[in-house]
């Protein structure tokens, strides 16, 4: 018999399901409450990004105002993700060792500056190169995420 936190609660036994509130609140300090709201926003229309620089663009937005102070970046639009899906989403390309370290000194330099690299303005054709690389392997994991709109 495994040991752990749902060995006290077997699966087959009806007095699981009396517990489940419990857990909600337990751990969420909300309740079932907490169910009923994420269900709410999934239910929520969401418009996908156009592109996959528009979504780091948007995340590095969030990350900058939550440095800041600011509980959450407010818009218009309903993105049909959180930060952390993008965030995980970088983390696991860079852990497949389809982007390396130097792709993240440019997306991050850049996407902290709000403004994509280009030859006009003084950076160099490796990084203009090193940029799209990165947002090309970043597209392709978030259009099957369904995070940015198929084109």
């Amino acid at each position: 018999m495994s040991i752990g936190f749902f060995s006290y609660f077997p699966l087959d036994n009806k007095k699981f399901l009396h517990y489940v509130p419990i857990l909600f609140s337990f751990f969420n300090g909300r309740g079932v409450n907490m169910r009923n709201k994420y269900l709410s926003s999934i239910e929520q229309e969401t418009t996908p990004f156009e592109s996959s620089e528009e979504a780091w663009f948007w995340y590095c937005l969030c990350e900058k105002e939550k440095s800041n102070g600011r509980s959450q970046h407010r818009s218009k639009i309903t993105r049909p993700c959180e930060t952390t899906d993008i965030f995980i989403a970088v983390k696991k390309l860079l852990r497949l060792g389809i982007l390396k370290p130097y792709h993240i000194k440019v997306l991050a330099k850049y996407g902290f500056q709000q403004v994509p690299p280009h030859p006009h303005f003084g950076d160099s054709s490796t990084i203009c190169r090193l940029w799209q690389e990165a947002l090309d392997f970043l597209e392709r994991l978030l259009i099957k995420k369904g995070i940015v709109f198929n084109s």
